[in-house]
């Protein structure tokens, strides 16, 4: 079976699977959310329309608020002044308030009116049965011993709930005594559950409880007081969903049961958006499919194809040995069998490689340590071109001819002074040459004792073992590597050693090494100071303990304020023949450093931010023992 095959098969069976979960998700965690919600919402509605039946309760109150603290209805509950219900119990005002029953209780809670307002006639008549003394056996209603008491709320009559509100008859400013009871009531019949549907925006009914209710509507009302809960939703055996709300008369028995038919809008919307997302995953997954399809051939298949007819050529041709490969039957297995061929045949080239390795390594190492020679001849180059200048052979005829003028007896007095002043000046210049020479003398021969220590070492190290590490000081390498660093006169270079140094373990390394690669990088910090324009310019050496693959190396950081390194510059820094500096016979300095470096197991980096921004070079070398054996 082909690769393509097999790919294809699994994506799509991998489309098939993900999309049967995603199906499965949705329905058990997704959708059950958009029920939820569909929930909440009828409860918010339903919780809306008893916020809206206690609104009308609330306003009823206050109304009754504003008769009962009223003087004039105080002394009319005293003295019964006859006038007081034409004047302020009118028609025009109980139309407008919506107010059918009006009770007013004496102070022995003796009935002075018991009304009932017909607002088809426009005219009071006796309350009758809706009489409150009548209606309210309990007697909650007129037994309000407290000059803040309040009774109002839903009361149930012959003619069906009525919303009352009572309060104790005070005077204007809310004292007392209590003069009696003043209640206003409102029918809640079919013109106030419509008002009430217009103003909630909820279609609902209302169901009048006791009595002889509906036995469907009583078997709820039995579900609701076991669960306890007297707003929520339930569903229908059809699939409907209905919300109820249970509304408790003045004595906080059941009162009206409200139910409403909820559209199942955001269930449905729910439903949709599950199937739209699982056709819509398999819509993806067939276009993926189909471009995975071309794609597997443009990028994956004809590639490895080509390889292989490549690498079996070879095969035939002899150039490498074969080995057995993994036990597959496509391509793939193919490719891997010939490349186990390449890889044994390149273990053995390696052997025969080794053995030209030890030609290569010395004239490596001859390239580097001339690169290091020529660090030592540059400013050794810049002495003997001062020194030549300082040498040159001055014109001395104007001292003679004034020696001559000196010696001639007719020559005044004060030019022979001025003469002598000239020859005593020219002297003095004379001897300042000398001592300047004498300087540039002596620097020469500092310089040609470090170019001898140079080959001293060059001698030590080809007498010693390639591949022989030694434990190794940084601190002390570093101080001696500062020590051999030759005077530029035209320089000026600060080398500040940071204390973190010191405080490094022994590192494995080769000293002699070490040194020449510290000695190259702190002559190109003095060359890149140099070429930056900046004086005096700074070099930062500092060091600290890094983890590598588990093992424990001493990074050492070299920072110098110099020309820096351009970005695209920084991939080639240490290619064998690339260098930044003009001139010929360059490059090879770095590419020894990181050669060297690598042999002796460790790496080395080179940062810079660009030009202007200095560079940073970075060597990590293992540290001989554990820090934790040290510690020890």
């Amino acid at each position: 079976m082909k690769i393509r095959t097999k790919t294809l098969g699994l994506m799509a069976l991998a489309v098939l699977v993900s999309a049967v979960a995603n199906l499965l998700i949705l329905r058990a965690v997704v959708f059950p959310s958009f029920v939820a919600m569909e929930k909440a919402a009828a409860e918010r509605d339903m919780q809306r329309v008893v916020e809206a039946i206690n609104s009308r309760i609330d306003n009823l109150d206050a109304i009754v608020n504003d008769y009962a603290k009223w003087d004039t209805t105080y002394n009319y509950s005293l003295h019964h002044n006859i006038d007081y219900i034409k004047e302020n119990i009118t028609p025009d005002g109980l139309q407008r308030l919506k107010i059918c029953i009006i009770g007013i209780y004496g102070p022995e809670k003796t009935p002075l009116v018991e009304a009932f307002f017909d607002f088809a006639k426009d005219e009071l008549q006796p309350a009758g049965e809706l009489a409150f003394s009548l209606t309210d056996k309990a007697g909650r209603l007129f037994y309000l011993r407290d000059v803040d008491a309040v009774v109002k709320g839903i009361l149930p009559s012959p003619r069906g709930p009525v919303i009352a509100a009572s309060r104790p008859i005070l005077k204007t400013s809310g004292e007392g005594p209590i003069a009696g009871t003043f209640v206003f009531g409102q029918l809640f019949d079919a013109e106030a559950e419509e008002t009430l549907r217009r103003q909630t925006k909820v279609d609902f009914n209302a169901t009048v409880l006791g009595g002889s209710p509906v036995p469907a509507v009583e078997s709820q009302l039995r579900d609701i007081l076991k669960v306890g809960k007297e707003i929520g939703t339930e569903e229908a055996e059809d699939g409907s969903l209905h919300g109820y709300a249970l509304v408790r008369d003045i004595y906080g028995d059941p009162a009206l049961l409200l139910r409403a038919d909820i559209r199942r809008d955001i269930s449905g919307i729910g439903r949709d958006v599950l199937w739209v997302s699982v056709l819509g995953m398999l819509l993806a997954g067939a276009v993926v499919m189909a471009a995975t399809a071309l794609l597997l051939q443009w990028l994956v298949l004809g590639p490895i194809g080509e390889f292989t007819r490549h690498v079996l050529a070879i095969g035939r041709n002899g150039d490498i040995s074969r080995r057995v490969g993994p036990n597959r039957a496509d391509e793939l297995g193919l490719l891997g069998r010939e490349f186990d061929a390449m890889l044994e045949n390149l273990a053995q080239a390696r052997n025969r490689l080794l053995d030209q390795s030890y030609r290569s390594g010395i004239a490596e190492m001859a390239s580097g340590v001339l690169h290091n020679i020529r660090n030592q001849l540059t400013p050794l180059a810049m002495r003997l071109g001062r020194l030549r200048e300082q040498t040159a052979v001055e014109d001395g005829d104007k001292i003679d001819r004034a020696l001559d003028e000196l010696l001639v007896a007719s020559v005044p007095a004060d030019r022979k002074v001025k003469i002598a002043r000239y020859i005593r000046m020219a002297m003095r210049v004379e001897k300042d040459g000398r001592c300047k020479t004498a300087e540039e003398l002596s620097g020469l021969v500092d310089d040609f004792v470090r170019l001898k220590n140079v080959l001293q070492d060059m001698d030590r190290f080809s007498r010693a073992g390639s591949d022989e590490v030694e434990i190794t000081l940084l601190h002390d390498v570093v101080q001696e590597t500062i020590a051999m660093l030759p005077t530029f006169p035209d320089v000026q270079m600060a080398i500040k050693v940071d204390a973190t140094l010191q405080a490094q373990p022994p590192v494995l390394g080769k000293s002699f090494a070490l040194r020449h690669i510290l000695h190259n990088l702190m002559i190109n910090a003095v060359e890149a100071v140099a070429a930056s324009g900046r004086s005096p310019g700074e070099l930062r050496i500092s060091a600290t303990l890094i983890t590598i693959d588990c093992r424990d190396f001493v990074e050492l950081r070299l920072h110098d304020d110099g020309i820096g390194i351009a970005a695209e510059t920084l991939p080639q820094i240490f290619g064998r023949g690339f260098s930044t500096k003009k001139g010929e016979r360059r490059g090879s300095g770095l590419h020894w450093s990181a050669n060297c470096i690598a042999a002796m197991g460790g790496k080395i980096v080179v940062e810079s931010e660009g030009v202007g921004h200095g560079t940073t070079f970075r060597l990590a070398l293992p540290v001989a023992v554990p820090a934790t054996e040290a510690a020890a």
